[in-house]
């Protein structure tokens, strides 16, 4: 009889510790969706070219050169990845010459991009092809032409 009331007792706390094991496995397993994101969103080199960040990420959702500071820059926006909680979306920023400058994966909140990101979209869009051409990177042209 004591060994029925014990299988009891032990299926009741199994009962009641499920849900709190499974809110560890999600909590857990977002975190490692957010790590791998991360991971996907971080440029091949700390300075590509705009070609080499073009292959590797996905597509911006808008590119732009913003001037300000004696310095004109192209700001690169990303998406937000879906099931994601973030402030802003990821922010890429080239010189005139192609060349990556600084990137975060996450904008919004004060971080040091959002100055640029906010102006890139009082600036006019531009495409990706024209964005290359204008930056006159040649190694950008010739990744464009093995993608048609």
């Amino acid at each position: 009889m004591a060994e029925a009331v014990s299988r009891t007792e032990q299926a009741s706390k199994l009962r009641r510790s499920w849900p709190t094991a499974a809110l560890v496995l999600l909590a857990f397993g977002y975190l490692a969706y957010e790590n791998f994101y991360t991971g996907y969103l971080t440029p091949p080199s700390p300075h590509c070219t705009l070609a080499e960040l073009a292959g590797c990420v996905p597509a911006p959702v808008r590119l732009a050169f913003v001037t300000g500071q004696g310095a004109t820059r192209l700001v690169w926006i990303g998406s937000i990845p879906r099931f994601a909680v973030r402030s802003g979306p990821p922010c890429y920023v080239f010189d005139t010459q192609g060349r990556l400058i600084d990137w975060r994966a996450e904008t919004g909140e004060g971080w040091s991009l959002d100055p640029l990101r906010i102006a890139a979209y009082d600036e006019p869009a531009i495409s990706l092809d024209e964005a290359l051409r204008r930056c006159n990177d040649s190694a950008a042209q010739g990744v464009l032409k093995t993608k048609e």
